[in-house]
Parts: structure tokens; C-alpha cells; sequence
């Protein structure tokens, strides 16, 4: 059985970004467990000004050039992530698809469901009507869904659901080498910034810890950027938190792992509850834990619904600041217990028992080889 896995761009295998890890982690997957797959590069073009003001509208092209190629004919399936939005010349694609090679079986994954308060931002919302209009007319060209979600789905838009947790390559990332520089308390922030990051919450803690009486120094450090990143270190300087909170931008992976191992504590999104979401599944949550590092969430992390974790620190999914003494006593708490060597192995080795994607990725392979065995 041989497939392709679509992608928008070329993948950079020298300092991939957190999707292109994945892909290439399934990629990986799927050939270990023998079903040939290869990364297959879809078409850009250049759109005028005029043509991407356009591309709200339902029937009109993007960026992505989905084109037949005879390559399609001689393969048994095609995976692929959900991009921007859909479009109707991406469903005449899978359309001719699907007439040149009917037994072929096209797999479409979404990161997340539901997620249309992903994009239903003021500057959205005539995206999302065309989202909602294309994807009603998937069914008969999409054979199967493959969401990431803790929850079963039988169906999504009238075709069939597959749900998998979300998993990284475990053994691809190194593990930290813990050099505590300072007594302070270092907080880690990694991401493309986004309103459902909510980090507004752990400055707008900071602010109230620094006003009070405390007897621990905290820094928080943010890497990465995205739209929010104004929106923090605005608020930083307006609580004149500039010699607490850190921005050190994007990072290449070698000054990533520096800061990995002097880092403390990770924070994962505390803003889901603007997506009405009450349990996260997101990749860096699994990066924090293949790295070894405490947790703190601002709601429960899919894993740790089912397999419990004592190094997590859960603070409410609502819009209030993050108490950092609490942070704090959660940290001394766990360090009085073991060294904080022991700590970071026992969460990695966590991280190997569940958060493996050879072992989450399971239900996408058993599906395609049973496909495989149907057909022939």
C-alpha cells in the first residue's frame, strides 16, 4: 500500500516548525508500520491584492494550486491537514480524484473539533462562511476524518470520523540537560501567540505578585511570536514587569534547548475557554512533556484525563489572573518530593508510555490497512 501526504510548502527539514514535526513524524509512521508515504508539494500561486480580498468569497481560488497530476492514479490513498479554509477547486481535485482512481481513499485531518471560534474573529467571519459552505459538500469525495480530539466522533459533515490523540516523535526530541542558573523561578512560554494562548492571564498574575510581599523571584519567559506578542509586552511595560518578563523571539532549536534547560515550569494555553474548549490536545503540550517539564494548564490536558500525572498544575479556564504564589508553592511542593532530575525523567518516561505517536497515530494505520485488505 503506497499513499502521499499532502502539504502547502516544503517542509524544512533543518528547523522544521511544530506542524512540519508532526508531518514528518506521521510520514515516519506510516513507512514504519509498511505503508509507503512520501511528502507530496502542492502548487503555490501569486494572488494580487485584489485576488486575496476575493478569496473570501465561496466559489473563488487561493493560494494552494490544487491541480491533478497522473501521479494520483497509481496510488491507494492521500492524507492530508486541513488548510486555511476550504475551497470548490479543492473539492473538483479530490473529485477528479476520485473518478481516475475510485478505489483510492482520502483521509482529512483536523487539528481540533469543533473550531469555527478559530476563525470567527471580526476579520473572519466571511472565511468562515466559506468554510462552512465547502466543507457541507465533502462528503462522497472525503472517505474518512481523522480528528484529534479525546473525544469518539462517529461523523463529522456527513462523513466518517476517526478520532486519535494527538502524539510527537518522542525520540526526536532531546531531552533537557537541567542547568538551574539562579534561585528565581523560571516560567516557559512557547508559541505562534494567539488570543486562545491567554498568557494576558500570567502577566496580569505577575503584576499582583510583584505587588505584594513574595519571597521567591519569578521571570516569565515568552518564545515565539504571532499577533498576541504586542499585546504582552505592551502590558509587561505598562506593569513595569520588564525585568521579569523576557521576550526572546523566534529560536533557532540549539538557543530553544538553552532555555529549555534553565527553565523551571512550563505553561501551556490558559485562553481555551474563549474557544468554548474545556480540554486541550495541542502539540507543545506533548513537547513540554517530552522534555520532561512541569505543567501548568488552564484546563485538563487530554492524556492525564485517563492517565494521571502529579506534575500538572491545573488553574481555572476563565479569564482570571493566574495566582503565581500558587505556581510557586506547586513547585516547591514537587521538589520537596524528588530532585528535579527525577522529576523531568519520570515525566519524559510519561511521555513515552502515552504521548508516543506511534502509538497515538494507531487508529489512522489499523484504518488504512483495513481499507487495504477490503479492496483487495
Amino acid at each position: 500500500m503506497k499513499g502521499l501526504f499532502l502539504v502547502y510548502s516544503k517542509i524544512d527539514y533543518k528547523n522544521p516548525t511544530g506542524i512540519e514535526k508532526k508531518i514528518i513524524s506521521q510520514i515516519k509512521v506510516f513507512n514504519k508500520s509498511g505503508i509507503e508515504c512520501e511528502p507530496y508539494v502542492l502548487g503555490n500561486r501569486n494572488l494580487s491584492i485584489l485576488q486575496r480580498v476575493l478569496f473570501i468569497l465561496p466559489y473563488t481560488r487561493g493560494r494552494i494550486c490544487w491541480k491533478y497530476e497522473s501521479i494520483f492514479k497509481d496510488i491507494d490513498f492521500i492524507y492530508f491537514r486541513r488548510g486555511a479554509t476550504f475551497c470548490q477547486e479543492m473539492r473538483n481535485f479530490f473529485k477528479e480524484i476520485k473518478q481516475r482512481n475510485p478505489n483510492i481513499k482520502i483521509i482529512l485531518e483536523i487539528p481540533s473539533y469543533p473550531y469555527d471560534k478559530e476563525i470567527n474573529s471580526i476579520g473572519t467571519k466571511a472565511l468562515l462562511f466559506k468554510e462552512k459552505f465547502n466543507r457541507k459538500h465533502l462528503k462522497g469525495l472525503i472517505d474518512c476524518i481523522a480528528v484529534a480530539s479525546h473525544i469518539n466522533y462517529d461523523r463529522i459533515w456527513g462523513v466518517r470520523a476517526l478520532s486519535f490523540i494527538n502524539g510527537i516523535d518522542i525520540g526526536a526530541i532531546k531531552p533537557r540537560n537541567i542547568n538551574i542558573k539562579s534561585s528565581c523561578l523560571n516560567l516557559l512560554c512557547i508559541g505562534i501567540f494567539s488570543p486562545w494562548h491567554g498568557y494576558e492571564r500570567i502577566i496580569y498574575g505577575l503584576k499582583e505578585y510583584y505587588c505584594s510581599d513574595q519571597q521567591h523571584e519569578v521571570i516569565l519567559h515568552f518564545v515565539g511570536d504571532g499577533p498576541e506578542k504586542f499585546r504582552y509586552e505592551d502590558l509587561a511595560r505598562k506593569f513595569n514587569l520588564t525585568d521579569y518578563v523576557v521576550f526572546h523571539g523566534k529560536l533557532n532549536h540549539r538557543a530553544l534547548d538553552e532555555i529549555y534547560n534553565y527553565c523551571d515550569v512550563a505553561i501551556a494555553s490558559l485562553g481555551m475557554y474563549k474557544l468554548d474548549i474545556n480540554v486541550q490536545n495541542s502539540l507543545k503540550t506533548r513537547e513540554y512533556l517530552a522534555k520532561g517539564m512541569p505543567i501548568v494548564t488552564g484546563c485538563p490536558i487530554d492524556y492525564t484525563l485517563l492517565h494521571n500525572l502529579k506534575y500538572i498544575y491545573e488553574v481555572s479556564n476563565d479569564d482570571s489572573p493566574i495566582n503565581i504564589s500558587g505556581i510557586v508553592d506547586f513547585f516547591i511542593n514537587i521538589k520537596s518530593q524528588k530532585s528535579i532530575y527525577e522529576i523531568s525523567d519520570e515525566i519524559r518516561e510519561y511521555a513515552k508510555k502515552y504521548a508516543d505517536i506511534e502509538l497515538s497515530f494507531k487508529p489512522v494505520i489499523e484504518y488504512l490497512k483495513e481499507s487495504d485488505e477490503y479492496i483487495h
